[in-house]
């Protein structure tokens, strides 16, 4: 999918929800410091410019496994519920 086609399949469900609720990765990050795992759930935000925070909620023998909230990308980004406020590119 090219970003523009992307961008405005986000923008078509944007008005259904403040945010996307998903896994952060496909699965925990591999044992040791040499790789930090699949990024693939983080690219379509970095693309966009969206805003996203992961956090470790989940574990899979024993290893953390984020959930991630994903905003709009829109102007002025925010996350539902975030204290620090707004971020204007």
């Amino acid at each position: 999918m090219q970003r523009e086609e992307v961008k405005n399949r986000l923008a078509a469900i944007a008005p259904l929800a403040d945010a996307l609720i998903s896994v952060g990765s496909p699965g925990p990050a591999p044992r040791g410091l040499g790789n930090t795992g699949d990024s693939v759930f983080n690219s379509q935000t970095s693309i966009l410019g969206a805003p996203a925070v992961t956090v470790p909620m989940l574990a899979i023998e024993g290893i953390p496994v984020g959930i991630q909230s994903s905003g709009n990308a829109t102007p002025t980004l925010a996350l539902p519920g975030s204290r620090a406020g707004s971020w204007r590119p």
